[in-house]
This record gives structure tokens, C-alpha cells and sequence, in this order.
């Protein structure tokens, strides 16, 4: 009897400290940690990075965060003050993974991305920051760099999204246009199906179908 008293008063413990941590969680307000986000920024990119608008987050075993009216700086001497201005980014995650060590988000949105990418006349790249490691992204399970914590992204949605890749040296620029674009896959072993609308270069574009797995890539 002592013993089920014990675990009785361990889960009630374990059940109330859930209720805390689920009750701070909930009244928590990102938006006063604005400036320490922006600071983190430019410490890490030596850039200016602003939240004007207001982040979201919504508390449950897949919890919604959500940034809004975001903008990054260009380097010095490029040809626009910004090289990402943002509407809207959202992340649905989920929970559960992360005691496996995976961080999976099941849902990625895009939304109203203008993204310019240029060298200067000596071919340096402004996606370069001093310091910061190099690495590739994309829909599916990966590994993180230098680190044992798996990612995945079950779903990617854009919209209404510009992507401008300017050359420095000869001033000629290629754009892409985004009207829509979704990208889900079930695992990095499964395709990945695939749907675009868009634009590119002033030209149409559409693509509907699958490509190969992330781990077949």
C-alpha cells in the first residue's frame, strides 16, 4: 500500500508540474523577447535583423509559432538595404520527436518572401556571414552539422514568393516568382510530391508530380 501511495503521489507531482510548465508556457509573450532576438542576429551574422511585426505561438504536443513583417539586412555597399523582407513564416512542430533527439516540423509556410542573392563585383557572395557554418537545407530527414539532433520537415508551403539572384560582375539578374509551392513527404525514403505555379524569368511555369526521396537525392 505504501508503495502505490508513493507512485500515486509521483504522478500527481509529475501531473502538477506539467500543469505549470504547461500554464507558463501558455501566458509566455515572445514579442518581449524581441530585441534579444534581434541582438542574437546580428551577433551571430553581424547584421541587423528586424521583427516588426508580432510572433504567435500556440501551446500543444505540435505547437504553432509564427513570425511576422520580418526583414534581414544586405551586406554594406549591396544593391538593396534588404536581402530577405518576410510577410509571414509559420512552423508547426512536433513534440514528441524531440525525445529520440529529432526535431520534426510537420508543416513549414512561406509567405510573401522576397529573397535577393548577389555577389559584388569581386564575385563575394552576400549569403556569406564571418563565422557562421555553411550548410544545405531541404524538405525531408537530415542530420544537423556537427550535431546528433535529426531534422525533418514533413510539409513545405510557399506563397507568393520572389527569389533574385544578381551577378555583380556583369549586373545580369535571374528571378524566380512564386505563386504557390508545396512539398510533403511522408519520410526522407518516400518521394517527394511536388506542386508549383509560377514564374520564371517573366515566364510561366508549372510542375505537378513527385521527385526522388531525400535520401535517393
Amino acid at each position: 500500500m505504501r508503495l502505490r501511495h508513493v507512485l500515486i503521489g509521483i504522478v500527481v507531482i509529475f501531473v502538477g508540474l506539467l500543469v505549470t510548465a504547461y500554464a507558463i508556457l501558455a501566458s509566455l509573450d515572445l514579442n518581449d523577447y524581441k530585441a534579444e532576438l534581434e541582438a542574437e542576429a546580428e551577433k551571430a551574422t553581424g547584421r541587423d535583423l528586424t521583427l516588426a511585426g508580432d510572433i504567435e505561438l500556440e501551446i500543444g504536443l505540435k505547437p504553432r509559432i509564427a513570425i511576422n513583417d520580418v526583414t534581414f539586412a544586405n551586406v554594406e555597399g549591396g544593391s538593396r538595404p534588404e536581402m530577405v523582407r518576410l510577410e509571414r513564416l509559420e512552423a508547426v512542430v512536433d513534440l514528441m520527436p524531440l525525445l529520440s533527439s529529432e526535431v520534426r516540423v510537420n508543416r513549414f509556410v512561406l509567405i510573401g518572401a522576397d529573397v535577393l542573392l548577389e555577389t559584388d563585383a569581386g564575385g563575394n557572395p552576400n549569403w556569406g556571414f564571418p563565422g557562421a557554418g555553411g550548410g544545405d537545407g531541404s524538405a525531408g530527414d537530415g542530420a544537423g552539422s556537427g550535431s546528433d539532433v535529426a531534422i525533418a520537415v514533413d510539409e513545405i508551403a510557399v506563397e507568393r514568393a520572389v527569389l533574385t539572384y544578381r551577378d555583380g560582375a556583369t549586373g545580369e539578374t535571374q528571378s524566380v516568382a512564386i505563386d504557390t509551392l508545396t512539398a510533403a513527404a511522408e519520410s526522407a525514403a518516400h518521394p517527394i510530391a511536388l506542386a508549383l505555379a509560377g514564374q520564371l524569368n517573366g515566364s510561366a511555369i508549372a510542375v505537378n508530380g513527385t521527385v526522388p526521396s531525400i535520401d535517393a537525392l
